[in-house]
């Protein structure tokens, strides 16, 4: 968020403000419950929940989410909410079974949900800090993930996610890991399972090392710059600060959306 959009990340890191989520981290909420209802039973069990049980708790897990934090939706899609959220539920609970299908049988694991930390010499005020998914016996780190499109090789290599992951999982939980494997479920009319390894080595820990160094400068300096005006994010359909918050958006802009026809 900080390098997507610093102003973004200071409203909702710095000022505390709680913003709805959108549709697709209210469905990745549905599935992340559902792997992780899986996962954590199968450590001792070695087998995989049947399939109604993986929708049953993505389910209830997207239910849970938009009733408690509401939704941040598009004026078309706030036009026919009722409906766009109830099918917005059916999918998540179809890419739910496609987990239980596809994925799971895949992986047996030996931690789920475990938090991971350590500290690197170039940054010692800074602890990094993450909470893996799934650590395999194979000592893959994993993430299962929904998507609108398939992932390419470059998307997973631009992950800051595995930099943060595999050198925590090998300082707090004394494992090995080799690579990082992505596991995508689209959200296609027919759900389709990707599978996506990445590696990283200690050349990304020191781009980390520089990303990490300038969010420190910035924070202590009081510096959260906005990203580009023409950017996708600045948008009210992409961030809850547009409309409200957000002191780089002119009145003119806020006015002009609220009356635009949709």
């Amino acid at each position: 968020m900080f390098f997507g959009c610093a102003a973004a990340y200071y409203q909702r890191y710095i000022l505390g403000r709680k913003i709805p989520p959108g549709i697709a981290l209210a469905m990745g909420t549905g599935l992340d419950e559902a792997a992780n209802v899986n996962f954590i039973q199968k450590q001792a069990t070695r087998k995989d929940l049947p399939l109604d049980m993986f929708e049953d708790a993505a389910a209830t897990a997207f239910t849970e989410r938009v009733r408690k934090e509401g939704l941040l939706l598009t004026k078309e899609n706030a036009s026919r909410s009722e409906q766009f959220i109830a099918e917005s539920k059916d999918k998540t609970v179809e890419l739910a079974r496609k987990l239980g299908e596809s994925v799971a049988p895949l992986i047996q694991p030996v931690a789920v949900q475990t938090t991971i930390e350590f500290i690197r010499d170039a940054n010692p005020e800074v602890i990094h800090t993450g909470k893996i998914d799934v650590l395999d016996e194979t000592h893959d780190v994993i993430d299962v993930k929904s998507s609108k499109n398939r992932w390419s090789k470059v998307k997973a290599t631009a992950q800051v996610q595995p930099t943060f992951y595999i050198p925590g999982v090998k300082e707090t939980l004394n494992a090995s890991p080799k690579r990082f494997v992505y596991h995508i479920i689209t959200k296609a009319k027919k759900p389709v399972h990707q599978m996506v390894e990445t590696f990283r080595d200690e050349s990304d820990l020191i781009e980390l090392d520089y990303r990490i160094e300038i969010i420190v400068k910035m924070r202590k300096a009081g510096l959260f710059q906005p990203c580009d005006p023409d950017h996708w994010r600045c948008s009210p359909e992409w961030c809850a600060f547009y409309l409200a918050g957000c002191k780089y958006i002119s009145t003119r802009k806020k006015i002009t959306y609220i009356n635009r026809e949709v």
